[in-house]
């Protein structure tokens, strides 16, 4: 499964979930430029972000679940794959790694 950056989901994150990189360089028209990005890394089936996964994570998902942006009950964070909406995929990473915490 691919875990990348959720930018959305990064307030909940602990603070020892973060990376920061900078970047330097030259654009093509020789201009130097500097940039830096945050990346949050959280636990798979965490949904609440509180080191380990148990029935607070499947709750969340269960009662996002069939949800989707602009709809009442949609979380974000349930959202575990990411693809828009909250189904029986994101449920299935929460039981995955039912039990599960950080040491």
């Amino acid at each position: 499964m691919k875990r990348c950056a959720r930018w959305d989901k990064w307030r909940c994150l602990p603070k020892r979930h973060y990376a920061k990189r900078a970047l330097t360089g030259q654009l093509h028209d020789g201009t130097p430029f500097e940039a830096s990005a945050v990346i949050a890394v959280r636990m798979p089936g965490d949904v609440n972000c509180d080191g380990k996964v148990n029935v607070k994570d499947a709750y969340i998902v269960a009662y996002a679940f069939g949800e989707c942006p602009g709809r009442p009950r949609w979380n974000p964070l349930a959202d575990e794959n990411e693809d828009g909406k909250v189904d029986v995929k994101d449920y299935y990473i929460v039981c995955k790694h039912y039990g599960e915490f950080e040491p």
